[in-house]
């Protein structure tokens, strides 16, 4: 992490960025390449692509109408209106956010150049010299009429008129025939039609289908490789003007598209749905083939070659990282960021510049946010193939931890980059770096693995053979954990690894939630069975640790049901950050900001308004502050009680009309009920001993639809479900004063409330009464 970036941490800790640095240095040089060995089909594509002349549209309706005239005068065939069917469009985003709505729309593919315009020399990417270079380019596509246009600035640039063709193999019959002989007379009015017969060397079957079909292969000189390999997964498009057909590259690198009749142009646009891999930092990679009617087999990087120094295998190998990472099944791993609402697509950034004072590889967190910046940044010109993949890797790796785990992730960052102990500093970073280099050894083991058919390939020898103190942040504690070899037998400088067997999946499931070196290794112990777990804090100590885990995180937990479906979660406050969990999966999934934090008298939860999701309230003195939606405004207030002379406040649906209420517990053991935020005092009655009980709670115990008053005492809990100061029912759980809280919910939307207790951070809920752990999950880091 350079000290640029330290101090955009210490101004927002939102703003997070990870340089990744390795021991290894780029190499700076470049490798001259005997032309002798250069394939034809050998693509080395470099810089922008260069336009020529805007050519004549033969599909616009007015010319397909003139060519339409010129076959039809003089025959008796009956007249027909072309219409428009189409629309040629330049949509106009500027920004990411922008940008991303378009990508989400899955029926347009989008061209950052124009579709209209001659091809003089194809580079890997495009930017219009109209748009500033910080800002996103122009976007072409063509749409059906009656698209309906997102919140995106468009232009229209042509009503197009699109013959039907079919694209199956049969020959189609007799419409086909006169919508391919019109598209031939349009193409020869607009002056276009020589150009078709230069790239169509099967002139004589210029009227056949036939289907774009070919081989993206990579070269590839890792030791036991040094051949061509396949590109798994790559986008490649054949366009035909303004029709695109799409297809994948499969396990052998082949791909093939639907049929067309005529020459097309081919290209990959290196992107999936969830990531893109750019040309630098800004113009989206592309790799412009040909205009041809034949198959296009096509090689990336130069036979031969030590290091990449072709910008079209150089984005290969980073989509191949990207790929295996999201979209094979990554050793049952969490995934990178998923493109969504709200959750644009990952920018990886392919950077040709070598700068020693910056890292092979970068992950900019906070780019997540929005704008033109990546979010992953690879520095890895120049270099060797497995370095490349490996460094996609590691840093999606990175993205995966943030997105798995924001708050520790945020926590660990915290701790890493601010302060000025380098060695507590240096154990928090540990965990963050720590992960990402064993799954990148995990990844690129088993790639290299399977290409070499080498069962004893180890990327980098998996940094086993690094002292401690070599290696003090970037450690083997993953592969560590995982494999059966104790690299201090061989050197007793070497740390000591007499652990085995667990999985990459299971030392994830351990880093879940860990904010410390020390929280790691205790997870590891915890939450797994494992016949050497005995000698995991053995291993972890030879790095070092970083002590306790913090006394005091989270303000209070919170119940209520906040999306609606009948089932209450966990939410935590954290000053007046709400962060709320909807599925107990320890992540939160929605937060927002309300009141004043610590300084109200209290938080609140009910369904203030009987919409069926529970909202927050702040009481300050006898005032109650409602918002009805988590946009952090208030939306309705009343007094009810004397506020801090109470005893304590309670909520719940005290009537059964689906909205919760005010009762306030006072002169020991009097509960005082109102129905309607109107202040008035409704039901009065007396249950328990008061002040002597350990704890009040409202509850909806038997299901009926209205709560009703609950007492513990220590690990004893007594109901009264008809307000008739009588025990209705009884039960005991947890361990009473010694759990650090009660809780009480409808956890399994049964319309029962029942019990749970908190330990820590982790929730053990009771779903049936039976005084037993139905589910327990983490989520925050506990309270003081």
């Amino acid at each position: 992490m350079k000290k640029s970036i330290k101090k955009l941490l210490l101004l927002a800790l939102v703003a997070l960025s990870f340089s990744c640095e390795k021991d290894d240095e780029m190499p700076m040089l470049v490798e001259e390449l005997s032309t002798e060995e250069n394939n034809t089909k050998t693509a080395i594509q470099n810089g922008a692509i260069i336009l020529g002349e805007k050519l004549e549209n033969p599909y616009s309706v007015e010319n397909m109408r003139r060519a339409y005239q010129n076959l039809t005068a003089g025959s008796r065939t009956t007249a027909q209106t072309l219409n428009t069917t189409h629309y040629y469009v330049r949509f106009d985003p500027r920004t990411e956010e922008k940008l991303d709505i378009l990508k989400n729309d899955q029926t347009l593919e989008l061209f950052s150049y124009p579709l209209d315009y001659e091809i003089i020399e194809g580079g890997d990417h495009y930017h219009d010299p109209q748009i500033p270079q910080d800002k996103v380019t122009y976007q072409y596509a063509s749409v059906p009429v009656g698209y309906k246009f997102p919140n995106v600035s468009y232009q229209i640039l042509e009503e197009l008129y699109l013959p039907e063709i079919s694209s199956g193999s049969s020959s189609g019959g007799r419409n086909d025939n006169f919508n391919s002989t019109l598209e031939e007379e349009a193409l020869r009015i607009t002056g276009n039609l020589d150009a078709d017969s230069k790239a169509n060397t099967l002139a004589k079957k210029k009227f056949s289908k036939w289907n774009p079909d070919g081989h993206i292969m990579v070269w590839d000189n890792t030791n036991g490789v040094s051949r061509y390999v396949p590109v798994v997964g790559a986008k490649v498009r054949a366009r035909r003007w303004y029709r695109v057909e799409i297809a994948y590259t499969d396990a052998n690198g082949y791909f093939r598209t639907a049929s067309f009749r005529r020459p097309v142009n081919y290209s990959i646009k290196w992107e999936r749905h969830d990531y893109s891999v750019r040309s630098g930092n800004f113009g989206q990679a592309v790799l412009n083939g040909p205009k041809k009617r034949g198959r296009w087999d096509v090689n990336l990087g130069t036979s031969g070659s030590n290091w990449v120094v072709d910008a079209q295998q150089y984005y290969a190998l980073i989509h191949q990282a990207a790929y295996d990472y999201y979209y094979t099944g990554r050793f049952g791993l969490s995934s990178p960021p998923r493109n969504g609402a709200f959750k644009p697509q990952i920018k990886i950034a392919a950077n040709f510049k070598t700068n020693t004072n910056k890292a092979p590889g970068h992950a900019a967190l906070y780019a997540r946010t929005g704008g033109i910046f990546p979010s992953i940044y690879i520095r890895r010109w120049g270099d060797d193939e497995e370095a490349i993949y490996g460094t996609t890797i590691h840093e999606l790796a990175h993205a995966a931890h943030w997105d798995m785990d924001r708050d520790a992730f945020r926590f660990l960052a915290l701790r890493a980059y601010t302060g000025s102990d380098d060695q507590i500093k240096q154990s928090f970073e540990r965990v963050i770096e720590s992960w990402p280099e064993g799954v990148e050894w995990q990844f690129t083991t088993h790639r290299y693995r399977t290409l070499a058919n080498n069962p004893q390939y180890s990327y980098q020898g998996g940094n086993q053979f690094r002292t401690a103190q070599q290696r003090p942040i970037y450690t083997p504690v993953v592969l560590d954990l995982m494999d059966t070899f104790n690299q201090n037998n061989s050197d007793p400088n070497l740390p000591r690894d007499r652990v085995s067997g667990y999985t990459l999946q299971q030392v994830e499931q351990g880093l879940r939630g860990a904010i410390s070196w020390n929280h790691w290794r205790d997870n590891m112990q915890l939450r797994h069975n494992n016949i050497t777990e005995i000698f995991v804090p053995e291993l972890f100590n030879n790095w070092g640790g970083n002590g306790l885990l913090p006394e005091v995180f989270e303000d209070e937990y919170l119940v209520g049901d906040w999306d609606g479906d009948g089932r209450d979660n966990i939410a935590v406050r954290r000053g007046n950050e709400i962060l709320m969990d909807y599925n107990f999966d320890s992540e939160p999934d929605h937060s927002f900001f309300f009141g004043n934090g610590n300084q109200e008298g209290e938080y609140l939860v009910g369904d203030w308004n009987g919409d069926g999701k529970d909202d927050i309230a702040v009481r300050r003195s006898n005032q109650i502050i409602i918002d009805y939606n988590f946009d952090g405004t208030a939306d309705h207030s009343y007094y009810y009680g004397y506020g801090d002379s109470e005893a304590e406040y309670l909520v719940g649906d005290w009537n059964g009309d689906g909205r919760d209420d005010i009762a306030v517990r006072r002169q020991q053991n009097e509960i005082i009920m109102h129905y309607y935020k109107n202040g008035s005092p409704y039901f009065t009655y007396f249950f328990g001993l008061g002040d002597q009980e350990d704890q009040y709670f409202a509850g909806d115990r038997d299901g009926d639809g209205k709560d009703n008053i609950g007492i513990r005492r220590q690990q004893y809990i007594t109901m009264d479900n008809f307000y008739s100061n009588t025990t209705d029912y009884y039960q005991t759980f947890g361990n009473g004063n010694s759990e650090d809280q009660y809780l009480i919910g409808d956890w399994d939307g049964d319309g029962k409330d029942n019990l749970a207790i908190r330990r820590g951070n982790q929730i053990l809920m009771d779903y049936n009464f039976d005084t037993t752990v139905d589910f327990s999950f983490e989520y925050g880091f506990g309270t003081e």
